[in-house]
């Protein structure tokens, strides 16, 4: 689910072409340095504020400080005669000279080199002492990912309601991450972010957005999925498989060493942690996913959440949940309580329904003290991004339980088009997937992570059952559930309409109900805990969780 002031894939391919335009060409840092002077001159005669001025004339001059930060993001093209941002395509041809900046052949390195049958180490090493640097591309929907020295440097572009945003999102996040350094542990923090003005059109300006922070030199969690899967193909009985995952051992940083699936889940269950310690500051990631979870450090078993310029604040949630996009798989129910929003947000303007809809806001969990002179949407919008939250790692957590134990338990049916995603028409209800549990830790080699993770392992699924409740109220391919039917109409009683269904206020209330006690149940399992397995005892004891600001 991207932000709601995203722009839009399109819009940030031609924003590319402009910003090549506009901020790579002719740079040098005296003709940068005299467009400043010119402009500060100009300005200045105007009126006698000098300091206003120059802060004017630095948003007028051109800003060509990202090719003097990266002089690697450009190379000149002798098709175009023009600079031209690097591409993967161009990179896999070329290395970067840091003495020269400039890019050099690979052919002509090997070539100099005169061996280039030498192990990669050997050969890699060369070209660090030649002074040269590989660098990758990775280009994203709204983004393009630049990969050198071990850092990960991203570059978005947007107007300037997109950039204010940014800038307060990551100071936010910046205030979150000093009062509570061990979140650090769980997330790719940005080490620096830069903005940049690149041209202004219509009456908007448009930025750049870069960003820097270290790179997980391992990969993500979809590709590990990836490999999961592929190691099924390899051996004929479970056991054979199992042997692969709960006998292979990894060493942590602390000189112990666990099976890999125990490690795996223990690190998720952190990640757990971390999203809820977002939520207590008043941050929604919104956007989780396996490609989203970076698997980093040594050996690259540490977990992290990436792509935090998504982030969503408490005070940046619309009153009307209805411009996101969501990841079709991950965030499947974003739609439908989107819908529960608009309706929401209608009984609570309406004259003859405002003072039910307060109180019956005043009977949900964790939601109290509020009088009709509130506007509580914000939170309760909050309260269903941060089930979405928990619904996309409830989803991530069982694939690997399927992954793992070579179980069928995820409630999705499965379709032709990826883009699709439904509910099983009978899924395992929370009763038979108890079952289901006990008969795989009965499994000797399964025990010990299944013990250890059952609660969490059911919590998940309960979140994605009552998604799926979610999902089916609105869903008019086949008839909502008994319990959240629409009743007879009676005289007196207020009913909306919703597309694709006509749902009384009781009950989107008991939807949202359950949403509330859900996301009450996660925050009570994740009871305050050190989330920094390295930190010591002493530096332990000053782990302070802050009280949550919503539920």
């Amino acid at each position: 689910m991207s932000n709601p002031f995203q722009v839009k894939s399109n819009d940030f391919k031609t924003l590319l072409k402009k910003f090549e335009k506009e901020v790579l060409q002719n740079y040098s840092e005296e003709e940068s340095l005299a467009d400043l002077e010119d402009a500060v001159k100009q300005i200045a005669l105007v009126g006698e504020k000098k300091d206003e001025a120059k802060e004017e004339a630095k948003n007028k001059a051109k800003p060509r400080g990202l090719v003097k930060t990266y002089p690697w993001l450009r190379f000149f093209n002798s098709s175009t005669k023009m600079y031209s941002l690097v591409t993967k395509t161009f990179l896999e041809n070329h290395y970067y000279d840091k003495k020269r900046k400039q890019y050099v052949s690979k052919t002509k390195v090997k070539t100099k080199l005169k061996d280039s049958k030498l192990p990669p180490e050997k050969f890699n090493q060369k070209i660090l002492n030649m002074g040269l640097s590989r660098i990758a591309v990775r280009d994203g929907s709204f983004k393009r990912v630049f990969f050198v020295n071990n850092q990960a440097v991203s570059i978005e572009l947007g107007p300037s309601k997109f950039v204010n945003r940014r800038r307060k999102v990551f100071n936010i996040l910046n205030n979150v991450v000093q009062k509570n350094p061990s979140l650090k542990s769980g997330l790719q923090f940005p080490s620096e972010f830069v903005f940049d003005l690149v041209f202004t059109d219509n009456n908007d300006s448009y930025y750049a957005c870069t960003m820097a922070s270290d790179i997980c030199v391992g990969s993500d969690l979809f590709t590990y999925q990836i490999s999961v899967i592929n190691t099924k193909k390899r051996w004929q009985t479970p056991e054979q498989y199992y042997k692969s995952y709960f006998h292979n051992y990894v060493a942590l940083p602390t000189g112990k060493t666990v099976p890999e699936a125990t490690h795996i889940f223990g690190q998720l269950f952190r990640l757990l942690h971390v999203l809820k310690r977002l939520h207590e500051s008043g941050l929604a990631l919104i956007d989780i996913k396996p490609e989203n979870i970076l698997l980093c450090g040594k050996g690259g078993f540490d977990l992290k959440l990436s792509d935090l310029e998504g982030l969503i604040t408490v005070g940046d949630v619309p009153k009307t949940i209805n411009k996101f996009t969501a990841t079709a798989r991950y965030s499947v129910i974003v739609k439908q309580l989107a819908r529960i929003s608009r309706v929401l947000h209608l009984y609570s303007k309406d004259e003859m329904s405002k003072e039910a809809f307060y109180y019956s806001v005043t009977k949900l969990p964790f939601l109290t003290d509020f009088s009709p002179d509130d506007d509580v949407m914000f939170d309760l919008n909050f309260l269903l991004l941060s089930f979405t939250d928990f619904h996309a790692m409830s989803l991530v957590i069982l694939e690997m339980v399927e992954d793992f134990f070579l179980k069928d338990v995820i409630p999705f049916a499965n379709t032709s088009d990826g883009n699709v995603t439904l509910y099983k028409p009978k899924p395992l209800t929370f009763s038979e997937f108890q079952g289901v549990l006990s008969k795989l830790i009965a499994v000797p080699v399964l025990e010990k992570v299944g013990k250890d993770h059952r609660e969490m392992f059911e919590l998940c699924y309960k979140t994605l059952l009552i998604g799926k409740k979610v999902f089916d109220a609105f869903d008019s391919r086949r008839p909502p559930p008994e319990e959240i039917r629409p009743p007879p109409q009676e005289k007196g009683k207020l009913s909306i309409n919703v597309p694709k269904r006509k749902l009384s206020g009781q009950n989107i209330f008991l939807l949202l109900s359950d949403v509330s006690k859900n996301v009450g149940e996660w925050q009570k399992f994740l009871a305050p805990v050190n989330i920094n397995p390295m930190l010591s005892k002493k530096e332990e004891g000053k782990e302070v969780f802050a009280r949550p600001l919503l539920f």
